[in-house]
């Protein structure tokens, strides 16, 4: 019995480190050092026994694929709190960058971080996680750099239709003025 427990935990374990990927029945089977048919067993019976305690995930199985989902209750308040997660403030460094890109798209990052006199990897990395920008194309510059533009999101994010609205700027050279108005906007919507 204990030996059971012991696979059915570390199955647990590793259904939650598969992710998205998923866990499939040969893979753990592999890294229990068990047959494949007895994983799938134990994976079919982890999956029933979850169903029953009436939590918040449950284990889904899409052919001899294994997966950790929230179950179907709880999708609206799941959207929510997306919404939610994707309309937190941005930092400082994130509007510099967004106004950067916005007013010269495409951009390169060694454009804004020589804008900005700083390295812009982290902000540029969560405009695009927030789905505010994208990569655009590769440029033929020496190591083919990628280009970024705002995205159809930062629109609507902002309740702008085109990027001519924007308001203009009397220097390109300074984003500052676009990032008070970002921050204008943003906090209107707020």
């Amino acid at each position: 019995m204990k030996r059971e427990k012991t696979i059915e935990g570390t199955l647990e374990s590793l259904l939650y480190i598969s992710g998205d990927e998923g866990l499939e029945a040969e893979q753990a089977a592999r890294a229990l050092g068990i047959e494949t048919k007895t994983a799938r067993e134990h994976l079919i019976s982890l999956k029933e026994a979850w169903a029953q305690r009436e939590g918040g995930l449950q284990i889904t199985q899409a052919e001899n694929t294994f997966f950790f989902a929230t179950v179907p209750e709880a999708a609206e308040a799941i959207e929510q709190f997306s919404e939610q997660q994707n309309r937190q403030t941005l930092s400082q460094a994130a509007l510099e960058t967004l106004a950067i890109i916005a007013y010269n798209q495409p951009a390169l990052r060694a454009d804004i971080d020589q804008v900005r006199g700083v390295k812009s990897d982290r902000a540029l990395q969560t405009l695009l996680s927030k789905g505010l920008v994208k990569e655009f194309e590769r440029t033929q510059k020496p190591g083919r750099p990628m280009s970024f533009v705002t995205s159809t999101r930062f629109l609507e994010y902002f309740g702008l239709e085109t990027l001519e609205e924007l308001p203009p700027l009397e220097d390109t050279e300074q984003p500052e003025q676009a990032d008070l108005f970002f921050r204008e906007l943003y906090q209107d919507e707020e």
